[in-house]
């Protein structure tokens, strides 16, 4: 078997330049043996791949009501290392809208009763055999099948689906789906961005390559002094203004915008012209004037799209995301939750863990689940024959474990 020996002569030359210090880092990229993949056919054209059920029965019991806990929080860490602080960290009180304020948590497991056990027994199968018998052209044929076209299709054809639909055309071909700045060609007004890296399960080191989309209302794609539709322009200063909130930066840098398609002095310099950096407003531009900023939260109607999916890689060895997708998540706010009625959000979810209270949530069928703080969540996993389906309720639990508890 040679499918691990590619992907580990990447993995390891990262793995090494986080342990060297600047003094004895090593620039060099180990090359990928290419005699692994030599005799491999790659498919010269995506094929899509089949449809499935798209809701399976849920389940009339719940098997691990303590599902917002995930894998990571049973880490061996030997009191050496400290996985936790990823997700848990607490800041000087009210010193922003997120008061979970659990800190503490990196120094103790404060599971409850319930969650001293791990339930995530499927970590611990081993499938050794299994791996075995799939060869190498088995793995680039199935990461190499399109599972997120046919979902698509299938949720439009779907009569009662009452559900958001993430479409973006051709999204499983990755880049190809966006210009140069992040827009998606078919103009649905979905925006690919950068993030800050967060340690997490997306990264490539860790068996997955993922990418992030944002859109924003139509009225914040909108002018409102010209009579397009679409205003790329005010597009833009609207998710420059709302970067700049959420980072809590007093300006940002932008691409290029023309102040006179949007109407606005974003710099501040008394003038319209062509700018590339903007001052922090207290309100968004275009058809979205009417709309206060609010520090490091989001606008009602903002919609996040994230894929997860498998290490892609291409003939000449280079690792890139592949067309099949292991998840598909999407998530909403549709309601505004001010800092003083989230502190009190807070505050109640901190008492029902005092009470030993285990976490409840709405699961709005093919809505999402509500996560209780204004944002609704919907998931669609990789079921076992490959298709995309819809995640069931105690699925959604494993997304709530970031998204809100």
């Amino acid at each position: 078997m040679n499918k691990l020996i590619l992907i580990l002569s990447f993995t390891t030359a990262v793995f090494v330049a986080c342990q060297s210090s600047h003094d004895d880092h090593d620039d060099s990229i180990n090359t990928p043996d290419l005699s692994v993949i030599s005799d491999l056919v790659f498919p010269q054209d995506i094929v899509e791949g089949p449809k499935g059920q798209l809701r399976i029965t849920e389940s009339l019991s719940t098997y691990n009501p303590e599902g917002v806990i995930p894998p990571q929080c049973y880490t061996k860490h030997d009191a050496a290392f400290n996985p936790c602080m990823t997700c848990h960290q607490s800041y000087p009180y009210k010193s922003r809208p997120n008061q979970m304020g659990d800190g503490g948590l990196q120094r103790e497991y404060a599971f409850s009763d319930l969650g001293v056990v791990n339930h995530w027994l499927n970590l611990f199968e081993d499938r050794t055999d299994a791996m075995a018998n799939i060869t190498d052209q088995d793995v680039i044929d199935y990461i190499y099948t399109d599972n997120y076209t046919p979902l698509i299709k299938q949720l439009h054809e779907t009569p009662d689906w009452q559900g958001p639909i993430p479409a973006i055309e051709n999204l499983h071909l990755g880049k190809q789906a966006f210009d140069e700045q992040g827009f998606a060609l078919d103009g649905s007004g979905w925006v690919a961005f950068n993030y800050k890296p967060m340690p997490s399960t997306f990264w490539p080191t860790n068996g997955s390559t993922d990418d992030v989309m944002v859109r924003l209302p139509e009225n914040f794609r909108a002018s409102d002094c010209d009579s397009e539709a679409f205003s790329r322009d005010t597009y833009l200063a609207n998710l420059s203004i709302l970067e700049a909130s959420i980072k809590r930066l007093e300006s940002i840098s932008t691409p290029p915008i023309d102040e006179n398609k949007v109407c606005t002095d974003l710099n501040g310099d008394g003038q319209l012209t062509t700018v590339e950096n903007i001052n922090q407003l207290s309100r968004f531009v275009g058809q979205a004037s009417g709309i206060e900023t609010a520090d490091m939260l989001y606008p009602v109607g903002t919609q996040f799209l994230h894929t997860v999916r498998y290490i892609g890689i291409t003939a000449e060895g280079e690792i890139t995301v592949s067309p099949r997708m292991k998840e598909v998540r999407y998530m909403k706010k549709f309601q505004f939750f001010n800092i003083s009625h989230l502190a009190s959000m807070y505050g109640n979810e901190h008492q029902e863990k005092i009470d030993g209270l285990l976490p409840k949530y709405i699961h709005r069928g093919d809505q999402g689940t509500d996560n209780s703080f204004g944002w609704m969540v919907q998931g669609f996993i990789e079921a076992e024959d490959g298709h995309l389906r819809r995640q069931t309720q105690e699925e959604h639990l494993f997304c709530m474990g970031c998204h809100t508890t």
